[in-house]
């Protein structure tokens, strides 16, 4: 103990004041410098870890907020696939109906379905379970576009074909007149005797204009002593229709005609009682009731 150094500290006070005297050992000084030392450090580290967590409250509370409003977003996006699911399901349900207008088989419920992945047993809510959930929606609703899409080129298909189909099929009178004949059994006007009718005539002056009931094509042109000059136009499918005892024809052999177009005129040529139209359709080869082909002119306005 003896050979304790100190550090003397002296503090002068004014004019007639007393000098105190302060002795420190240098013991006492290091262990007081380490102690102010673990005093800063420890303020320095509650000031860090203040700071930290105050940075961690403020950064949660922007997360609260964004999570907040990426819930929000994610109940609009559901809303949205929620319409487009419906509207999807209508334009099923129509696609059905136009299946069956045109003749085709609707394709199996379950078809929409393939390839497409199941349903999530659970949702807890979490923010990933409704984006898990938002992605098996996306991919469902894919899988069903897909499926209505080509749903859809099908119908595309064979409504063209329809359309296509109908305006090569006759379906109007091929001239104005009066009808005189009709298809099957009748007499023969020149012989008396019954003999089958393959068409039917209608009877108008010479000139009268002959259009084309469908579209087609110009087939033949030619002269015989049965039905003098005539003409046979190819509307596909089979179809074929003729005319007979023509005065002229104003299409000549391999052009192409539309409905409603003038081919030829009313004549008297053949074997002929007067001015008339003879007009046959022929399926296949084989004469048919014309009329199961001329729709009546009061269906155009029904």
């Amino acid at each position: 103990m003896g050979s304790e150094r100190y550090l003397i500290f002296k503090i002068f006070p004014g004019a007639g004041g007393k000098v105190r005297e302060f002795r420190v050992s240098k013991t006492a000084l290091k262990l007081g410098a380490i102690f102010l030392l673990l005093i800063l450090s420890l303020g320095t580290y509650l000031g860090i870890s203040l700071y930290r967590a105050g940075s961690e409250r403020i950064r949660f509370a922007g997360l609260q907020k964004e999570n907040y409003r990426l819930k929000k977003e994610l109940e609009v996006i559901k809303a949205e696939l929620a319409a487009l699911k419906d509207t999807l399901e209508n334009l099923g349900q129509l696609s059905a109906a136009l299946h069956t207008m045109v003749g085709l088989e609707a394709p199996p419920p379950e078809f929409k379905t393939m390839g497409v992945g199941g349903y999530l047993e659970k949702r807890d809510g979490s923010l990933k379970g409704e984006l898990d959930y938002i992605h098996l929606e996306i991919d469902k609703l894919l899988g069903l576009s897909k499926f209505e899409r080509e749903n859809f080129d099908q119908l595309q298909k064979r409504l063209l074909s329809s359309r296509r189909r109908l305006q090569h099929t006759p379906s109007i009178m091929p001239t104005t007149g009066y009808f005189t004949s009709g298809f099957g059994y009748r007499r023969d006007p020149f012989t008396g005797r019954i003999k089958f009718h393959r068409g039917i005539d209608l009877s108008a002056p010479v000139g009268t204009p002959v259009i084309a009931p469908a579209d087609g094509i110009v087939r033949k042109v030619g002269r015989d002593r049965g039905f003098g000059l005539y003409m046979v136009v190819d509307h596909g499918y089979g179809i074929q229709t003729y005319y007979a005892h023509l005065h002229k024809v104003a299409v000549r052999p391999g052009r192409r005609v539309k409905r409603g177009q003038i081919i030829a005129y009313v004549g008297n040529t053949g074997r002929s009682t007067g001015p008339h139209l003879h007009y046959e359709v022929r399926v296949n080869g084989r004469a048919v009731n014309p009329f199961k082909y001329i729709i009546p002119r009061e269906a155009y306005y029904d």
